[in-house]
């Protein structure tokens, strides 16, 4: 089993070394097995990531199990890999049975998703139009900068809160009947006159969406357009 495993799985000792490792150490770091038994293991740990080893070691050298517990390491092609690994360790002799799993992609996947959310995030704050997405229980998922600068909130005080904290009771009740359309599945638009929170009244263009998941509504989207100016010009 540990010769045909893609993860990585050692025995080493609280002394720096490794006394045993499967093929996947060759595989994913270039060394023969000789060159990794010979040479303490800190020597392929990023410098950055020594100190925190160390710790690692010393709860290990006391019998405590170490779970998902990453570090970088340095492959032979010169580039770093990081490694989560699942430690058991064996008091008597000083032994560490280890399992490690490259997370280098995953871990380079994840950032990149998250830099494109900033992005789409910084996008989509540039749009002047107040937009919120809110679950089946009226709790808020998220909300552009313009919705939450009109309600006069920050992000920490929108996210997770109910819709009726956010808009006020007075607002929810009037707009209540077209959340319960909307969470029946249909497509609501409105007109709603609305105080923000520099105090003045502001007509808004509201249309609700609902959010579909394997045919239920989980949640819905909203979009208000500010039509203040317009109403002004037709009066």
């Amino acid at each position: 089993i540990c010769e045909a495993s893609l993860d990585l799985i050692c025995i080493a000792n609280v002394d720096g070394h490794f006394k045993k490792v499967n093929p996947s150490f060759t595989k994913i770091f270039g060394y023969t097995e000789q060159e990794l038994l010979r040479r303490p293991y800190s020597e392929i740990i990023h410098i950055e990531d020594i100190a925190s080893t160390q710790v690692a070691i010393d709860q290990l050298a006391r019998g405590l199990p170490l779970l998902d517990f990453e570090h970088r390491m340095l492959a032979k092609s010169g580039e770093y890999r990081t490694i989560s690994w699942h430690c058991q360790p064996k008091p008597s002799n000083g032994d560490i049975f280890a399992i490690g799993r490259d997370v280098t992609d995953y871990i380079a996947t994840k950032k990149q998703l998250l830099e494109k959310q900033e992005q789409l995030q910084e996008l989509i704050n540039g749009v002047p139009a107040l937009i919120s997405h809110w679950d089946s229980n009226l709790l808020n998922v998220a909300a552009t900068s313009a919705y939450t600068r009109h309600f006069g909130k920050k992000p920490s005080e929108m996210k997770g809160k109910h819709y009726q904290t956010v808009i006020g009771s007075a607002l929810f009740d009037r707009i209540k009947g077209h959340i319960e359309r909307t969470l029946e599945g249909r497509v609501t638009s409105f007109n709603s006159e609305v105080v923000s929170g520099d105090g003045s009244t502001r007509s808004i263009r509201v249309t609700f969406t609902p959010e579909f998941k394997d045919g239920k509504v989980v949640g819905f989207f909203t979009i208000g357009v500010d039509m203040s100016e317009v109403v002004e010009l037709q009066m």
